[in-house]
């Protein structure tokens, strides 16, 4: 099953320092125009759960989102059940106030925006077009789950976020995550957004990114996220997350290589390709 995140809600209420790159090409001075248009995991990927995203345009705006999803075993074999191995797309209409999203399901989701593209909900607040706080709140037969996840910036970069999750008013999990940057501009306004998550390929965070939903992204691509998080019951759980880009000739990342190290001996390195149109 997918993982949940809650950068996703608003598809519930309708998402510098030493760096890791591997390339010499200083893309700060880009005028380049180019647009995402796929990221790929690259195999083997040992027990990954993932999306690949293809992207198209009209008009040079995002129209449509295609997607596979699958999950691997320990071997990198992707498992044939078809719950874990799937496809899907989503076609995006810009409307006067909105911006419709209809999955191949049939699903209609009407997005509200504020005038610069960024998401129009109340639980949702913005100084200067960057997000600061994000929270939500459900019932379920008498039982109240709610999350609250705080963003803090500087010089324009995402550099720390603290998210909290409650049950029934009671803190039930709690995480801080603190962000290092590279010296090399984000081209693509997307994966400073999208790799927090290690989810730089899910179709859903890559869409938020692009349309802007939660606002301004981090204008440098990020090298190091480093988490604690605690949980009700469990022991402290902390995580590394580094990333290290090979750039095309104009700047844009065209490799990124993700490796993550936890204090539970797991690690794992995996690798993405982007492509891009005009």
């Amino acid at each position: 099953m997918k993982k949940l995140l809650l950068i996703s809600a608003l598809f519930i209420f309708a998402c510098s320092s030493d760096d890791g790159s591997n390339d010499n090409n200083d893309n700060n001075n880009n005028s380049s125009t180019k647009k995402l248009a796929s990221v790929v995991t690259l195999f083997p990927c040992s027990g990954c759960e993932r999306e690949n995203s293809y992207l198209s345009y009209t008009n040079d705006r995002l129209t449509l989102l295609e997607w596979d999803y699958f999950v691997t075993d320990e071997n990198g074999v992707i498992d044939s059940n078809p719950e874990y191995n799937s496809s899907g797309y989503s076609l995006i209409e810009y409307l006067s106030n909105s911006i419709r999203i209809t999955n191949d399901n049939g699903f209609i989701n009407d997005v509200p925006v504020n005038s610069d593209g960024s998401w129009d909900n109340e639980n949702v607040v913005y100084d200067n077009g960057y997000l600061t706080s994000l929270s939500f709140s459900e019932e379920f037969e008498g039982n109240t789950d709610s999350s609250t996840e705080n963003w803090e910036w500087y010089n324009g970069n995402l550099i720390r976020t603290e998210s909290n999750n409650y049950y029934n008013g009671s803190l039930e999990y709690s995480s801080i995550t603190d962000i290092e940057y590279t010296e090399y501009d984000d081209l693509t306004k997307t994966i400073a957004f999208s790799a927090r998550e290690e989810s730089l390929g899910w179709s859903d965070v890559v869409m938020n990114g692009i349309l802007g939903f939660y606002g301004k992204s981090s204008a440098k691509l990020p090298y190091k996220f480093t988490s604690v998080e605690n949980s009700i019951g469990s022991d402290e759980f902390t995580s590394v997350l580094t990333y290290s880009y090979v750039f095309d000739e104009d700047g844009y990342p065209i490799q990124v290589v993700a490796n993550q190290e936890s204090s539970n001996g797991f690690s794992r390195t995996t690798r993405y390709e982007l492509t891009y149109t005009n």
